[in-house]
């Protein structure tokens, strides 16, 4: 479970978390800030009536990314030590639910902006798979780079591809500055700086320049 995004509204910050960028899930305690209630009772007293929303399709239980005294660890930060937290999040479906069922003050206009920002999410998801397969030229290149460079083409065949899962690792923690290690976990600007360093690493690669040599430029 990864922490994707942190938005503001009314005066509180929102995270919401995904598993390989497929589904959006929130936490317990911030639709119960986010609907009005006092404190996550508020929604452990609608899942007492509605024991339905127990079910995997609604709502589970989870460790999520928590960092300083359980403050959700902020997008792109790169030397916090991560913990995770145990917590049920609530699936799009099951935070829809709780929103019609609440009928609090606050509970309509945050259904709404709610509603906005999972759409604005999914937006960035479908962006970020495309872009995912539209790198996958750009890896060929980068395996024949190393494969034709004058300081690995006379290494053996494991080393080679030993480098080349090197540069990739290099690439990835670089563009994303450290916050995930697999490209299927990227956002779509994420990997589109990906693609500009692959471009430049090819290049370098060309140039006769070493791992060493590259990580320093980059």
């Amino acid at each position: 479970m990864q922490l994707m995004a942190t938005q503001h509204y009314g005066g509180n910050d929102f995270s919401f978390y995904s598993a390989k960028r497929k589904d959006i899930f929130m936490t317990i305690n911030e639709l119960a800030v986010g609907f009005g209630y006092k404190s996550k009772k508020g929604i452990e007293e609608i899942l007492r009536r509605k024991p339905y929303l127990k079910e995997n399709k609604y709502s589970f239980i989870s460790k999520v990314p928590v960092r300083n005294y359980g403050t959700p660890q902020s997008v792109g930060t790169t030397k916090s030590k991560v913990q995770y937290q145990e917590v049920r999040l609530f699936t799009e479906r099951g935070i829809f639910e709780i929103g019609c069922i609440s009928h609090t003050a606050k509970a309509e206009q945050f259904r709404d902006w709610v509603f906005n920002q999972l759409k604005k999410l999914r937006t960035s998801f479908t962006k970020g798979m495309i872009a995912h397969n539209g790198s996958k030229d750009l890896q060929k290149m980068l395996h024949d780079a190393v494969f034709n460079s004058p300081i690995y083409k006379e290494k053996t065949e494991d080393k080679r591809r030993l480098a080349i899962t090197n540069f990739n690792n290099l690439l990835i923690k670089t563009a994303s500055k450290s916050r995930v290690k697999y490209k299927e976990d990227m956002t779509a600007e994420e990997i589109q700086k990906l693609e500009y360093l692959e471009h430049k690493t090819i290049a370098l690669l060309h140039e006769g320049k070493c791992y060493q040599e590259i990580k320093l430029e980059l």
